[in-house]
């Protein structure tokens, strides 16, 4: 087929088993006008169109090579597709349809090869994800130019694809026309150089960030994110006992000034993840809780040094909570959610908790109480409850649809800054 950019068979683990006569035995296609297949095209799975509803007929072939149907595509870059041409001839001929697009780039490709690949301009791509290409460097100038509406970008592995220690830079990025656009900046299992937050910090529209690692920041770096003041979800891990924070400037990241507060961060922050933090403590979580009372979603996994104190203030003050992630608190007891009131937390719907950070017998106390309160306080296992001869008797294991449940909370706006609390594909035994 003329639009095919790969042979996804070898890529894609799981393959649909449309072929051409299950197609047939469907419905006879060919009765339907042209306008009516598009449209049922358009709900289809690329690799469906390319690998099944492709070999039905000539006429069906035509219609699937439609650029309309690929507006959500995944396009690999490779030796096989580079000097076939197949990359380029189908990113050229789709380059006006495509709204979403994931460049998966191998390492043994040429260095700067998407100038050769990629057309002059994609103006219709919103979503960008360049995780997957780790030398950004030599094709930095083709993918600022060919993607001027990006609204939300994923650079998760960037650099970091074979060696963990490569220290990304934003270096040419400052440049690129999206810079006004951009809403969401996902950047995981990436080290940042420093410069890199004064280039995260122009990009004022921002409401979305994801950092996972603070390797090397020091407090004037991580202040430069005072400067999103639309920021309304903030995900960052601060890597523990190699963090360069200091309690200062941990405090004055969520420190609100009394002048024009509207014009910087925190102000509009709704969902915050700062895990394994050392310092997020009696000096911090006070300004946290003073400049975002109305904080909905909140992960403090490892951040062991919080205290008891600090930890009672966040139970007593965030009235609008719906999700707490409050794992691995080392020595901490968190007194306060052993005597919880009705006052405190009055929107919690998730909980997670470490195996032994609170008797089983208080968490299920808890759940009696709160029954629409989801407790979890060990891997693939839910708090959960049974009736037998007129008394309620807690489960060991969860008895319900586990998946169901991720599913629906994953549906849930903040729920993202969460840790997973599936170490492996739920069913699975210990």
């Amino acid at each position: 087929m003329s639009c095919m950019v790969h042979p996804y068979q070898k890529r894609c683990s799981t393959m649909s088993n449309t072929s051409s006569s299950n197609v047939k035995s469907i419905f006879p296609g060919d009765l339907l006008p042209d306008v009516v297949l598009l449209t049922i095209f358009k709900y289809m799975h690329p690799l469906d169109l390319i690998n099944g509803v492709s070999t039905v007929s000539k006429r069906w072939n035509k219609l699937v090579n439609t650029p309309s149907n690929y507006r959500n595509v995944r396009v690999i870059v490779d030796e096989d597709s580079v000097r076939s041409g197949s990359a380029k001839a189908f990113l050229h001929k789709a380059a006006m349809c495509i709204r979403e697009l994931c460049l998966d780039y191998e390492t043994k490709v040429s260095p700067g090869c998407l100038t050769m690949v990629l057309p002059e301009c994609m103006p219709n791509v919103t979503v960008l994800d360049i995780g997957l290409i780790d030398d950004v460097k030599t094709n930095i100038d083709r993918l600022i130019t060919c993607f001027p509406n990006v609204e939300i970008l994923n650079m998760d592995h960037v650099g970091n694809i074979i060696i963990c220690s490569i220290y990304f830079s934003f270096r040419g990025l400052e440049r690129a026309p999206f810079i006004p656009t951009l809403t969401e900046l996902y950047l995981h299992q990436v080290y940042l150089d420093n410069p890199c937050y004064a280039v995260i910090g122009q990009l004022k529209n921002l409401k979305k960030l994801s950092i996972i690692s603070s390797i090397g920041t020091p407090d004037e770096e991580l202040l430069r994110l005072k400067n999103l003041s639309n920021l309304e979800h903030f995900h960052m891990d601060c890597c523990g006992q190699d963090c360069d924070f200091s309690p200062m400037g941990v405090a004055e990241l969520f420190r609100l000034p009394n002048e024009n507060p509207s014009n910087f961060f925190p102000y509009r922050l709704k969902y915050l993840r700062f895990s394994d933090c050392y310092y997020l403590d009696e000096e911090s979580v006070p300004e946290l809780i003073k400049s975002c009372p109305e904080l909905e979603s909140l992960n403090i996994t490892r951040d062991e040094f919080m205290g008891e104190e600090a930890f009672a203030m966040i139970i007593k003050n965030l009235k609008k909570l719906r999700f707490l992630d409050a794992r691995e608190l080392g020595e901490m007891r968190c007194d306060a959610l052993r005597h919880l009131s009705n006052e405190d937390l009055p929107e919690l719907q998730f909980l997670a908790l470490s195996e032994k950070q609170i008797e089983q017998t208080i968490l299920e106390e808890l759940s009696k109480e709160r029954p629409k309160l989801i407790i979890s306080n060990r891997r693939n296992y839910i708090i959960n409850w049974r009736e037998q001869d007129g008394e309620l008797l807690v489960n060991n294991q969860f008895e319900g649809d586990l998946n169901a449940v991720l599913n629906d909370l994953g549906e849930m706006e903040g729920f993202c800054c969460m840790d997973s609390f599936t170490a492996y594909p739920c069913g699975e035994e210990d």
